[in-house]
Formats: structure tokens, C-alpha cells, sequence
């Protein structure tokens, strides 16, 4: 009979469990996400530098403006004086950050509109209400 010199701790067992029960579970999500993969269409050449100019001039043009939401959000929470009013920045801040982020969207979708491609899918907010 082998003997362990490690000792057997019956309260790692929860841990060790959830941690095989979590990798299991990532695997099962990465697999989904590939097959989600298989279903967009190819790309050519042509639609690709498309896209990534829409993208980079959305980018170069929407800096400022989430530089200045930051700004905003760090001069605020600097102010905060209680959690409610730390809430408020951070709310204020992501609701910004959603504008800026849609209008981005918006702009993809109008090339991929052109280009004759699927829009991108509407984002589920984190209780599974639609964005808006």
C-alpha cells in the first residue's frame, strides 16, 4: 500500500470539486462558441479592410469621447462621498460608455448592412433584458 506524505483534507474536497465542475463547464461553452463560429459567413478580402476601416475610424473618431467619459467618472467617484453617490458615477459611467458603444455598433452594422452581411446580434443586458 502507497502512503501519501500529504496529508487528506476532506474540506478540500468542495473546492477541488467545483473547480473540475467550472473547467468542465468552460469547456462545454468554448465548444458551443466554435459552433457558433461555423455558422458566419466567410469573409472576403475586400470585406474585411471594409470592416476594419469602419471600425478603426469609429474608433479614432469616439476617443475623445470615452476620454472624457472617464474623466468625468474619475473626477466624480474622486467626489463621492458615500457608496449611493460612488453608485451614481459608476452608473452614469456605463450608460455613457452604452451610447458610445451602441453608435459604434450602429456604424458596423450599416457596413455589414452594405456589404450585404448579417447584423451583429443583439447584447442581452446582465439580467437578460435587451440593451437600450
Amino acid at each position: 500500500m502507497l502512503t501519501s506524505s500529504i496529508p487528506f483534507k476532506p474540506a478540500l474536497l468542495v473546492p477541488c470539486a467545483a473547480l473540475v465542475a467550472l473547467s468542465l463547464n468552460i469547456s462545454d461553452l468554448q465548444a458551443k462558441d466554435q459552433g457558433s463560429r461555423k455558422h458566419r459567413p466567410q469573409l472576403t478580402e475586400t470585406q474585411k479592410q471594409q470592416l476594419f476601416e469602419t471600425r478603426r475610424s469609429w474608433e479614432l473618431r469616439s476617443f475623445n469621447r470615452k476620454n472624457a467619459i472617464r474623466n468625468k467618472a474619475y473626477q466624480c467617484v474622486q467626489a463621492a462621498q458615500n457608496p449611493a453617490e460612488y453608485k451614481t458615477c459608476k452608473t452614469n459611467q456605463r450608460k455613457s460608455m452604452g451610447v458610445v458603444h451602441e453608435e459604434g455598433k450602429a456604424a458596423i452594422n450599416a457596413t455589414l448592412k452594405k456589404l450585404g452581411l448579417p447584423l451583429l446580434p443583439e447584447q442581452r443586458g446582465r439580467r437578460g433584458r435587451p440593451h437600450h
